[in-house]
């Protein structure tokens, strides 16, 4: 069993640690913290890591969308901007009904 599945929604970080790792990525982009880069690295992956998989269950498995939607935003805002991020996102928000989201969802990935 993969330790995403073993998580709940409960433990989900909160929006003010989300933050905190979206602050962590600027400041390893910019490089202003050069010995903790390596720690800020592996930190914000594995956060990454866990929305993508838990976002991925609730998209594809349980049907749950909105929160499939709101997951998959915080992933694309930990992890950066992949295409496949964005890929999932647009799913998410055209299951969901959002057609104009997932329209730009989907620009954005290009």
């Amino acid at each position: 069993m993969l330790m995403a599945e073993r998580m709940t929604m409960q433990s989900m970080p909160t929006r003010a640690c989300m933050c905190c790792f979206v602050n962590l990525a600027g400041r390893q982009k910019l490089n202003r913290t050069p010995p903790r880069v390596g720690v800020a690295r592996r930190v914000l992956e594995g956060q990454y890591i866990g929305l993508f998989e838990r976002g991925r269950d609730l998209l594809q498995t349980q049907k749950r969308y909105d929160e499939a939607v709101r997951l998959f935003t915080l992933a694309t805002e930990v992890g950066g901007g992949t295409r496949r991020r964005f890929h999932y996102l647009a799913w998410a928000y055209g299951a969901k009904g959002d057609q104009k989201k997932s329209l730009k969802a989907l620009q954005t990935a290009r």
